[in-house]
């Protein structure tokens, strides 16, 4: 199973199974950072080369389980669904309920061949049409260049500086929008903050760079307009203090009315033609899961509904601006979910840009996901999240096989610090049509490894290798590196 939390999801668990249940789930309302709804069997012997190896991906956003159960006669049963705590739907006679899909995948050639099945299941199948087998824009995003210290003056600065280097697309992430000018206010006001952009969005049009936005549509700050005309539009259970993490609630998707506000939010924004990327963010858990819109009999219906509601709201966006490029995020790999692929194009794996920490990470991600749909940036060094100091180089080949792009502020680089960027780029640009297209394995046999680690990329044509020795070892003997698919 794939676990973790906030900053290190895609953590790698391997147990052996035993006579009994052995269940992954989440209750969060997202499928949760803590695990993710994938899950593999291996049979004894089998690691990323070669064995017997059994996959079941849930195509589903919301509240899950997945279940191994092992009988007295050493019989396995696994099975996958909506998670039945806080969970019941209500059937009138001549009525149908839709259950989530999973896909199902077998290989005797280890977890590469499960990914070599999956890969281009995910490409043909799941992907937006338009995306498929399409290289992404080389972007960067805002979000720890500025945090929310933007304007109209600042963001012209940057896209000017990463045009130079061969950027591709600007982002502009949190901070654009209401009065907003730290994390306690504003969602839910989706309209340009007065003070930052006192002509609206109207100037960025000359900017020179493609632009793309930061949107958190389901959730919203009780410091808003929006919550001051509708309180009773969050989830709340009545009579009780209402549960705010971080100062923000979770509005009640599963209300048409709400629904219908934010699609027109959306139209304001992505009808003026100036984005042409939605960073769409979903920053907390649901909790008191309750809506005034449906009767006591029905409360369990809740979660779901509101993740339709969130699904109608993603079928608006893609049915009437098919052109636009939705990148998924939820406060991380919160969501990170085959469902989510049908959206979006592209997932932000985790909020850790920590290079070393996204080798595990990404190595166990690209299991069920191809690299294209795997976003990886270059960040600042020292690293925003633990510190760590991390050469360039090292920074940039972690990305480089996958959605690579930039997040940091390229206006504050030394000139040898640009130069080593905007060869990054250059890399970066030369490396997304393999990425989108290529076949890609994992070189390391182990499932869960710790001392190095190997990836390579290979079409008809040419084939790429990313070898990385993340911590020092003494006196360490020659290692060789296994290759593969290079008699095609």
């Amino acid at each position: 199973t794939l676990d973790g939390t906030t900053l290190r999801e895609f953590t790698p668990s391997v147990r052996q199974l035993q006579p009994g249940v052995t269940e992954i789930g989440s209750t969060r309302g997202v499928s949760s950072h803590q695990h993710n709804p994938n899950i593999v069997l291996l049979r004894p012997g089998a690691d990323q080369r070669q064995g017997q190896v059994y996959g079941l991906s849930m195509i589903y956003s919301g509240n899950f389980t997945l279940r191994c159960e092992v009988d007295q006669y050493g019989s396995l049963r696994l099975q996958g669904g909506i998670h039945p705590q806080r969970f019941s739907w209500r059937l009138a006679p001549g009525e149908w309920f839709e259950t989530p899909e999973a896909a199902l995948s077998y290989s005797a050639q280890g977890l590469n061949g499960l990914s070599a099945s999956l890969h281009p299941f995910v490409r043909r199948r799941l992907t937006p049409r338009n995306w498929r087998g399409q290289p992404r824009p080389v972007l960067l995003n805002t979000w720890e260049a500025c945090y929310f210290n933007i304007d109209e003056a600042r963001l012209r600065e940057i896209a000017e500086t990463a045009r130079g280097m061969g950027i591709r697309l600007m982002v502009v992430d949190d901070g654009w929008f209401g009065h907003r000018e730290r994390a306690d206010s504003s969602l839910g006001d989706w309209f340009p903050c007065e003070t930052k952009f006192p002509k609206g969005f109207e100037p960025l049009r000359s900017f020179p760079l493609p632009l793309g936005i930061w949107l958190e549509p389901e959730m919203i700050s009780p410091d808003s307009e929006l919550y001051r005309r509708h309180p009773d539009w969050c989830l709340h259970a009545e009579g009780r203090v209402r549960t705010e993490w971080r100062n923000q609630l979770v509005l009640d998707m599963s209300r048409k009315e709400v629904q219908d506000y934010l699609i027109a939010c959306v139209d304001s924004v992505l009808s003026t033609g100036i984005f042409t990327y939605v960073k769409w963010d979903n920053n907390r858990r649901m909790t008191q899961v309750q809506s005034e819109a449906w009767p006591a009999a029905q409360q369990g219906e809740v979660f779901h509904r509101c993740m339709l509601g969130t699904y109608r709201l993603f079928d608006h966006i893609r049915s009437c601006y098919p052109q636009v490029l939705i990148e998924n995020c939820a406060s991380g790999g919160g969501r990170y979910d085959y469902s989510m692929l049908c959206y979006c194009a592209q997932g932000w794996l985790t909020d850790n840009t920590d290079p070393v920490d996204r080798l595990t990470q990404q190595n166990a991600a690209s299991i069920f996901f191809p690299p294209e749909v795997i976003t990886s940036h270059i960040a600042a060094s020292p690293n925003h999240q633990t510190k760590r100091a991390t050469p360039a180089k090292l920074r940039q080949d972690v990305c480089a096989l996958f959605n690579a792009g930039f997040e940091l502020d390229v206006t504050a680089l030394s000139a040898e610090e640009k130069r080593a960027m905007t060869e990054a780029a250059a890399l970066f640009r030369d490396m997304q049509p393999l990425a989108a297209c290529g076949r890609f394995m994992r070189l390391n046999p182990s499932v869960a490894p710790a001392k190095w680690f190997g990836w390579m990329v290979e079409d008809d044509e040419r084939a790429v290798v990313a070898y990385f020795r993340p911590h020092c070892e003494q006196e360490a003997a020659y290692w060789t590196i296994p290759l593969y698919g290079l008699d095609r």
